[in-house]
């Protein structure tokens, strides 16, 4: 290995970088580049799946799979309380589709644009998402020309709690 770096020491970087790329840009070091997968929403409220559509894989959606509070205080699932729909008031928040119909940007790969459902008020709003990173997506739901952002993060990019002393 010593002969390796006195040999690189003498090459011009762009040589060294030619060389180097390929040990350390395999798959092993390459970044996901998607939007698909898990997200943890803001305040840790819930974990999305981020996927092709069912009916549609050209478009993506995004389906509640875990909820900080998945049951009420009598033990039964939350229910999708405001939904303007009343037959759908009945159904648990757990499974719902909160994406929907997110196309992807043909300039922009690494975004998409559809509906989103607010959950809390019931209301479905124009909404973008962006990859920001390998671990952070921008979700923006908007409606007129007022819109609000949520940092969703990938729950492996999350800090850990290790308490030795438990």
């Amino acid at each position: 290995m010593t002969t390796l770096r006195h040999l690189l020491a003498f090459l011009p970087f762009p040589l060294i970088f030619i060389i180097i790329s390929p040990i350390f840009g395999g798959p092993a070091f390459a970044a996901p580049n998607t939007l698909n997968g898990y997200w943890v929403t803001e305040g840790y409220a819930s974990v999305v799946e981020v996927a092709p559509c069912e009916t549609d894989s050209a478009s993506m959606c995004g389906e509640i799979v875990w909820l900080w509070a998945a049951v009420d205080g009598n033990g039964l699932p939350v229910l999708d309380a405001e939904n303007p729909d009343h037959e759908l008031r009945r159904q648990p928040l757990l499974g719902r589709h909160i994406l929907i119909g997110m196309v992807r940007g043909s300039l922009e790969p690494l975004s998409a644009s559809g509906e989103i459902y607010n959950p809390g008020d019931g209301r479905t709003y124009r909404a973008t998402m962006t990859l920001a990173d390998d671990d952070t997506l921008y979700v923006e739901g908007c409606v007129l020309f007022l819109c609000k952002t949520q940092i969703w993060r990938r729950p492996s990019a999350l800090p850990r709690f290790d308490d030795s002393r438990a």
